[in-house]
């Protein structure tokens, strides 16, 4: 049973690590579009003068404080979620501007 978890833990890791690198090429890409969140992310960062990370963990606060006070269901998964992605798609957006990666719009 513990083995379990652990092979779960795992690809939920890998899985927000392979969703913030499309993140991190979305935000790089600008012209291209974006999910709603991302949209909603990178206008935030860009008012406030935060990097993409920062912006996405004050929003995911923002929606886990309005869950709990209509007292939805939050896992282990929403807390990763929160916490994983931005620290993820900071990491890979900076590495991706140091590798000199360039996204072009067809």
């Amino acid at each position: 049973m513990k083995k379990d978890y652990v092979k779960r833990f795992i690809k939920v890791i890998l899985s927000l690590a392979v969703y913030s690198l499309g993140n991190a090429f979305c935000v790089l890409a600008g012209d291209a579009g974006c999910n709603a969140w991302n949209t909603l992310t990178i206008g935030m960062s860009e008012f406030f003068g935060v990097r993409f990370g920062i912006a996405n963990v004050c929003i995911s606060a923002v929606i886990i404080i309005l869950d709990i006070i209509l007292k939805g269901k939050i896992s282990f998964g929403t807390i990763l979620n929160t916490l994983l992605i931005p620290i993820y798609s900071d990491i890979l957006i900076a590495l991706l501007v140091l590798i000199n990666v360039k996204t072009t719009v067809c």
